[in-house]
């Protein structure tokens, strides 16, 4: 199960999301016979996911809700912290500005110890806040995301990215990064902590738009 998982994983990285759900699907029903409960639980996690990104938002929420109750029912904390990580994400898309805010004190509070979903939930938490136009509260979850951002090795905050990226949560302004001839689009927070200083040569400018 845990080689179809990681595997699950590579394909939905891949946006080959038919075969990240196939994958997922089977890996969750070996889970189900082996009585791995644990296990079943991270598989709705990933289907959950697999559905984020293919835009089946009910099946996600649906099935996100699922492997909440039953990590709360075993005291799963930290499996709990990633669900309602997915619920956050989702209400957020959905516009529910105040669960997605709710969702966000979870994760930071079952998170405890562990560094990215505590980095996700405070991204989740200052998204939130600035849908909802409480741009002092967002401004200082910023800041405090940000710095804790700049500590990692770069290779972790591409890893970040990736994550944040699968649930939508990279959502500061649009910008243009110039570096001599090439152009490349993104945003302000992936140029200051992954373009830049990727970069070996000077950087021309860096254009909002």
């Amino acid at each position: 199960s845990m080689a179809l998982t990681q595997l699950a994983e590579i394909r939905l990285d891949q946006r080959r999301n038919d075969e990240a759900l196939e994958l997922a699907k089977e890996a969750m029903a070996l889970r189900q016979r082996c009585g791995d409960e644990r296990g079943v639980v991270a598989s709705h996690r990933l289907l959950a996911e697999v559905h984020l990104q293919s835009h089946a938002l009910p099946d996600a929420r649906r099935v996100a809700a699922r492997g909440l109750e039953m990590a709360t029912r075993r005291g799963m904390a930290s499996e709990q912290a990633h669900l309602h990580l997915l619920l956050g994400a989702f209400s957020l898309r959905a516009g529910k500005t105040s669960e997605a805010r709710a969702h966000a004190e979870q994760v930071t509070s079952r998170g405890t110890g562990l560094l990215d979903l505590q980095l996700l939930g405070l991204k989740l938490a200052q998204s939130a806040a600035l849908r909802a136009g409480d741009r002092e509260t967002a401004g200082r979850l910023a800041d405090t995301w940000f710095r804790r951002m700049e500590a990692l090795p770069l290779a972790r905050v591409r890893y970040m990215f990736g994550r944040m990226a699968r649930l939508g949560l990279d959502t500061s302004r649009r910008c243009v990064v110039r570096v001599n001839q090439d152009v490349q689009s993104t945003t302000l927070d992936h140029a200051a902590l992954v373009d830049l200083p990727a970069f070996d040569v000077a950087v021309d400018t860096v254009r909002r738009r």
